[in-house]
Order: C-alpha cells, then structure tokens, then sequence
C-alpha cells in the first residue's frame, strides 16, 4: 500500500477524507509554501501530490497530528510542536510494527 493510497483517515469521531491534491495557495504568507492542510470544517486533510512520497507521508502525518491535538482539546499547539510531535510519532510507528499490529488487534 501506498501512502496515497489512503483515502480517509478517523480521528476521534471524525472520519476525514484525505485529498492528494496540492492545497490552494490562496492567503498565504508570501515566501511560505503549504504542502498539507487539514480542513476540519469539511473533514478534508490535503496533501500535495506533487510531493514525492516520503514527504507526503511527513504531511500527512502532520496534519493528523493537528488532528489529534484539536480534538483532544489542545488548540494553542505551535507549528514547531506539532511538527517535532509528528516527527517522532512517525519514526515510532515505522521502528514499532509490533505494537502497533498488538495494539489494532484489540477489539
């Protein structure tokens, strides 16, 4: 399977339509590129199929981050936390397969 491959993704209650598809430009600070954007209003997580694959996965998982951290309440989170939290999420996942296979086992 391949990261874009995957066309929703759950957080919470909320079942969120992944779009590859590079996310509009539209009011973004000059000289600032946005690769991903999570819009919770439309259950919609962009990323930019431009991308090549690591970085798409990167994305994604940074803005499932931004996922988890709005709906657990924590809405004041910098870029620089959620990116250092996504960061080492991510590696976690990929050295861990074990528990993470353990833990989607449990009904």
């Amino acid at each position: 399977m391949s990261i874009r491959d995957i066309d929703t993704i759950k957080i919470g209650t909320v079942r969120y339509r992944v779009i590859h598809q590079k996310p509009s430009q539209e009011g973004v600070e000059e000289n600032k590129i946005i690769v991903g954007c999570i819009k919770y209003e439309y259950g919609e997580i962009w990323t930019n199929n431009e991308s090549p694959d690591d970085v798409c996965a990167n994305t994604l998982m940074h803005e499932v981050v931004h996922g988890l951290f709005n709906h657990s309440g924590q809405y004041q989170s910098s870029e620089e936390q959620i990116e250092s939290f996504a960061t080492i999420l991510g590696l976690f996942i990929r050295e861990n397969p074990k528990l993470i296979e353990a833990i989607q086992k449990i009904k």
